[in-house]
């Protein structure tokens, strides 16, 4: 299935939200894979009623994205998107899995990833490299916030 949207106010997107671009999803909404003016980027759509109906939560996704990132730590929301019935969300960038990891991986100390070589998932091992290593990365996340 396909659906479309408004980025920015200006231009319009198709959005194909077959499995095969879904990059995942959960209370809030769904992450989809998209092409935006040659760049592979990611569309955050939100479904949550909740969020859908909080004017100041739009009104404030929306300056963010009129903003620059903070600190490239952030995956920080580029475009704004919104669509004729009132549903909206943002694009960023693909998140580099190399780089960033879910904390859930890390508390529970393993992630699935796709063997290169192979192809097939498999369960890896997830700990930080030194205690030095998990304490900078303490240190960045209270910065962060």
């Amino acid at each position: 299935m396909t659906f479309e949207v408004i980025v920015d106010g200006v231009d319009r997107m198709t959005v194909d939200d077959g499995k095969d671009n879904r990059l995942g999803g959960g209370g809030q909404g769904e992450v989809y894979r998209v092409n935006y003016k040659g760049k592979n980027l990611a569309l955050k759509w939100y479904t949550a009623k909740a969020i859908l109906q909080n004017d100041r939560f739009r009104e404030n996704l929306l300056k963010n994205t009129r903003r620059e990132s903070p600190d490239r730590c952030f995956v920080w929301p580029q475009h704004f998107v919104e669509d004729e019935k009132g549903g909206f969300g943002y694009l960023m960038d693909v998140i580099d899995t190399d780089r960033f990891v879910l904390f859930s991986n890390v508390y529970n100390g393993r992630r699935r990833v796709r063997n290169k070589k192979t192809g097939k998932k498999e369960t890896v091992d997830v700990r930080f490299a030194s205690f030095e290593a998990e304490l900078s990365a303490a240190i960045n996340l209270a910065t962060a916030f």
